[in-house]
């Protein structure tokens, strides 16, 4: 690879962009766990009370979809809901 007119090993480019993320691997299969985001992570929101069926309904959208609307999202962070 030429960069600036200069010659860059591509080991040297690989290098650059390694990552050290441990991964935990599942002892049975030998695959990568993958833990999947919670929607309090994904939109930066309070816990939501499992008591309340408006939250268990959005909640089961966001795990069939893996995302909700903005207006949904809206009403998570509204104290009226």
């Amino acid at each position: 690879m030429i960069v600036d007119n200069e010659w860059i090993e591509p080991s040297e480019v690989r290098k650059l962009f390694e990552t050290t993320v441990e991964v935990e691997i599942d002892e049975e299969l030998g695959l990568p766990i993958v833990k999947k985001e919670t929607i309090e992570q994904k939109y930066g929101l309070p816990p939501l009370d499992p008591r309340n069926d408006f939250h268990n309904s959005l909640k089961e959208q966001f795990e069939q979809r893996g995302r909700l609307s903005d207006k949904q999202v809206y009403c998570l962070r509204n104290p009226r809901y």
